[in-house]
């Protein structure tokens, strides 16, 4: 098990301790140039990501052995900073400052220079008081603060280069030591010289025990056992003060514990430094969902709500946001002793720059997060953060966009048959009939809801009432779509006052009940009956509470009861006046209250002119969900329909794109954007965007164009199927990493070989069920399908791009050799057909003399079956890998330039072969050598004489004669003189032909 929180404070909640004190010497230590060398790697997109995770864990992991055999621990991991405790109940001076002498050491000992950046250290010292705590209810964390964590970041940042720096009250305890302390202001002090203080080492600590760590961390984070990912992040770093007690952080804590987890963050930690209070939060690590940027707003406004509520009681009590969202690498960092699941990157960095920018309990986003159409934002400017080259839009969150509707600027393309067949399901409603239920199920973003608005816009403007209630997938609270719709129907402003929303919600129930009313019929009296002793009921659902109203007379049971029949009674209202469609959103995250509401309704309404218009994902494994049984639709005689919404037609993604860009799209753009979106609607928009953004397109003579076929997942995309990914269980996710690196199409034989090796399960002829389970579980969750019954598909290419990109490089070289081993090994018999994905997987490996050995059978194979431009592509890219190769013997190089010029002649190009001998000649002439020379100047002759270059040719073939003769290889002269012999007869030499 990880040691993924202190010791200290492990130890401190096993014994039933929430908080106290403890005298104590703290370090401080900055790696400085940090952020620079950070912005720099991610610049260089996923390999500098994975190349800072290693320098993360290269840098720390020494220096966490060190803090923890001197009987110290490390609260958490800064990024580029981190503060070591040391009790003095079992530490002393000597041992705080032996350790910060040999970590200094360790950066003395190396160079730490990573290209054009230097890593370098600074460390500041202190002791004193340190005040711990153990905060939340549900969910747990922990804090260290106090006067001397603060003094010891102070003491850092006045430090130089590999400077220490101590504080006063550290110095005095070490003045009868063997140190040499120099004076840098009248309370700090410069630590000089490299003494021994014979400080003492103890054995590492062990493991931290599951059941502590289930209480601070959830299950995929102590789980996490892969070396890193790249995921989209959201960042939120909240910045706070004013909280002098432990009580009081404790509920502050509480608040965001529990609403991180609420939304499905990840509580990294609360940390008090040169920044005071931070609390750092991510969303989309471990674990992701869909929209993760939302998520993360809607939680930081629940915050909010919670912390304004708070501060009326904590007066002193302010705060500050920051938040970013994009690619991070992700994984543990630190040592064996204490590591921690962080996210590292520009945009995790940009996060705490905007968060000491911000004005307090203001919220602060890039551009990326200001993006969600569900809220609110002004421009704060481009404003100049350190570490990053260019200024950076900066915007401030004003709060949910409660304005906002559903619109779509695109045309509608396609669904013809899709919309045909919804208004042939909408018709008997439409003649006062019941329209039953009717299940739209398909992928995210494959237009659901795009096809239910343009039925919303024909069907309203033909007298059909239309009410929205769409589940939600973070907040599945009892009915909580039936909520939603009630505080639309009823025009609730949930920023207003109570009364103004009381006087909207009376004035619109008292219109229904006149028009109720005037229908004059005897349902509709009873149903207005109804209304009006249930008013209270549906008011106080919308939190305006009356007393002694029949809501306050009623138990819990009761006041359920009544709900489900006020809300069922509304629709009744509104059903008997006008027809009605009642679109459900989302039932996929639907909860069992509004299922029972639903029931309610269709008990009470059957007979009403309503239709029940459902939209819905599959879910994880395949299937469809379902609300109702087959029993109880019978019973009260409602219709039922579905259908599956699949993808665009190829024509459809060309007039899209072509109505997007306003302009013809040449055939190759239209091939490359059916290959990158799977004709997904919301796909295309996205890459179209992404395209236009990046300027990777171009129009030339009214056509556009591609300019750059490199096309990678836009965040939103990556977001989804990530997502999508993260569902799986663990041992089917292993398993959709491995094959995806393999490729889109993929032989389980191959798959399976290469998951023996995974520590996830081992597969052997008694555990084989187990893999077959996996591919099973995969099949049913809609990633792959069978094409037959050993080779697999993925069913969309982005699904299989977005679980290669997730993984590091160093895993995926890993794969690719495992996967060449498993080809050689499976087809030794039959390798021919194999010989190009020999070497592209050894290529991706890194495995260069085996790349170099495939490259060189496929291109063989290829020539022996007249595939030539194949044979001149692989001839190519072995010239390249050749000269990669440290043992490349210069003969062989050559060889595969008179192959590449051989090919050229056999289909008569021969200005392109004329083009490939020179430089062969060359490099053969600089080996001095009269062996390879001969070959080359006797094919450049060949070539020449084709062309019937005439002067030239004879002077080559002459040349090759001589250099043949010289070195007695007869072989290679009797080539020459047959060459000189045909040119003679061809020019009617006839007696120069016979000699």
């Amino acid at each position: 098990m990880k040691n993924l929180i202190p010791h200290f404070i492990a130890q401190q909640y096993e014994e039933g301790q929430s908080h106290g004190r403890v005298d104590a010497y703290v370090m401080h230590i900055d790696l400085s140039g940090f952020t620079a060398l950070t912005e720099g790697l991610m610049q260089k997109g996923h390999a500098g990501a994975e190349e800072l995770s290693h320098i993360l864990n290269d840098i720390f992991a020494p220096m966490v052995r060190l803090v923890y055999a001197r009987r110290g621990h490390i609260p958490c991991f800064a990024g580029d900073s981190f503060s070591a405790v040391f009790s003095s109940r079992s530490a002393q001076p000597e041992d705080i400052t032996q350790t910060a002498l040999d970590i200094r050491h360790l950066f003395s000992g190396r160079s730490y220079q990573f290209g054009d950046f230097t890593i370098d250290i600074r460390i500041g010292l202190s002791c004193g008081a340190v005040e711990w705590g153990i905060v939340g209810e549900q969910h747990k964390a922990f804090y260290l603060r106090g006067t001397p964590i603060d003094r010891a970041a102070y003491c850092q940042s006045q430090a130089r280069h590999r400077q220490i720096i101590l504080g006063d009250c550290i110095a005095a305890k070490l003045r009868h030591r063997p140190v040499h302390m120099e004076p840098v202001t009248p309370r700090l002090y410069s630590l000089s010289g490299d003494p021994n203080l014979h400080a003492r080492n103890e054995e590492l600590p062990i493991s931290i025990r599951r059941e502590t760590l289930d209480a601070f961390l959830p299950d995929a984070v102590i789980d996490y056992h892969l070396d890193g990912e790249f995921r989209t992040v959201v960042t939120v770093f909240l910045s706070f003060k004013g909280l002098t007690k432990h009580e009081e952080l404790d509920a502050f804590a509480g608040i965001l514990l529990e609403r991180c987890y609420e939304f499905s963050g990840y509580f990294k930690e609360f940390e008090y430094g040169d920044k005071g209070g931070v609390a750092a939060m991510f969303f989309g690590a471990p674990v992701t969902f869909e929209h993760i940027h939302q998520r993360a707003l809607e939680c930081v406004e629940a915050m909010r709500e919670d912390l304004d509520r708070l501060r009326q009681d904590i007066p002193a009590l302010a705060y500050r946001v920051g938040m970013t969202m994009g690619t991070a690498f992700t994984g543990i960092v630190g040592g064996e002793e204490r590591c921690q699941y962080a996210a590292v990157g520009k945009h995790v960095n940009l996060a705490a720059r905007l968060m000491t920018r911000a004005d307090w309990q203001e919220v602060l986003v890039d551009a990326e997060v200001q993006k969600s159409p569900l809220h609110r934002f002004t421009p704060k400017g481009a404003i100049q953060y350190k570490g990053f080259q260019e200024p950076i839009p900066t915007y401030v969150l004003l709060g949910r966009n409660y304005d906002f509707r559903q619109a779509y600027a695109s045309e509608f393309f396609g669904r013809s048959t899709e919309m045909d067949a919804l208004h042939r399901q909408a018709a008997p409603l439409l003649e006062g009939r019941p329209g039953g239920i009717t299940y739209i199920y398909g992928e995210p973003g494959i237009g659901k809801s795009r096809l239910t608005y343009e039925l919303r816009q024909q069907l309203v403007e033909r007298g059909v009432q239309w009410f929205f209630c769409p589940a939600d997938q973070i907040l599945r609270k009892p009915l909580n779509p039936f909520l939603y719709f009630l505080r639309e129907y009823f025009l609730q402003d949930p920023e207003g006052e109570g009364a103004r929303n009381r006087v909207a919600f009376d004035r619109r129930l008292q219109e229904l009940l006149l028009r109720l009313e005037e229908a004059g019929g005897q349902r509709e009296k009873d149903i207005a009956r109804g209304l009006k002793r249930l008013q209270s009921v549906l008011a106080a659902n919308l939190g305006l509470y009356q007393p002694d109203s029949l809501w306050e007379q009623l138990d819990a049971k009761g006041r359920y009861a009544n709900t489900l029949a006020a809300i069922a009674q509304l629709f009744q209202a509104e059903a008997c006046l006008a027809p009605v469609v009642l679109q459900m959103e989302d039932i996929h995250w639907i909860d069992d209250s509004s299922r029972e509401q639903l029931e309610e309704l269709l008990r009470t309404s059957h007979d009403l002119p309503l239709w029940i218009l459902m939209t819905s994902r599959y879910h994880d494994e395949g299937s469809k969900p379902q609300l109702f049984s087959r029993e109880f639709l019978t019973g009260y005689q409602v219709a039922e329909h579905e259908f599956d919404l699949n993808t665009l037609s190829r024509e459809d993604v060309r007039h899209f794109a072509e109505h997007y860009l306003k302009g013809e799209i040449s055939a190759t753009f239209h091939q490359l954007l059916l290959r990158t979106t799977n004709a997904n609607p919301f796909y295309l928009e996205q890459i179209l965007e992404y395209l236009v953004e990046q300027r990777m397109i171009a129009q030339e003579s009214g056509t556009w164009q591609v300019v750059d076929q490199n096309i990678t997942l836009s965040d939103s995309i990556q977001a989804i199927l990530t997502a999508r990914i993260d569902r799986l269980s663990l041992a089917v996710k292993e398993t959709v990493k491995a094959a995806a690196v393999i490729g889109r199409e993929f032989d389980l034989p191959i798959l399976r070989e290469v998951m023996r090796h995974n520590d996830v399960y081992a597969i052997d002829d008694e555990a084989g069920h187990t893999f077959r389970e996996q591919i099973e579980k995969a099949k049913r969750g809609q990633i792959w399908m069978a094409i037959s019954e050993l080779r697999y598909l993925f069913r969309h290419s982005l699904l299989r791009e977005a679980a290669y990109s997730m993984q590091l490089r160093a895993r995926l070289q890993h794969l690719h050799a495992l996967i060449a081993q498993a080809i050689e090994s499976l087809y030794s018999d039959k390798l021919e057909d194999r010989y190009v994905d020999l070497a592209f997987h050894y290529e991706q490996a890194g495995i260069l003399d085996k790349t170099a050995e495939y490259l060189d059978q496929a291109a063989r194979f290829a020539q022996d079956n007249y595939q030539t431009q194949q044979a001149l592509n692989l001839l190519d890219k072995l010239l390249d890998k050749q000269l990669e190769l440290d043992t490349l013997e210069l003969s062989a190089h050559l060889r595969t330039h008179l192959r590449k010029a051989r090919v050229q002649e056999l289909i008569g190009d021969w200005d392109e072969c004329e083009q490939t001998c020179p430089p062969a000649l060359q490099r053969a002439q600089r080996t001095a050598c009269a062996l390879p020379v001969g070959p080359c100047i006797l094919q450049l002759g060949r070539v020449l004489y084709l062309q019937c270059n005439e002067p030239d040719r004879r002077r080559c073939l002459v040349t090759a004669a001589r250099l043949f003769e010289s070195v007695a290889d007869s072989a290679g002269s009797a080539r020459v003189v047959g060459n000189l012999g045909n040119l003679y007869f061809r020019q009617g030499q006839y007696p120069e032909a016979k000699t």
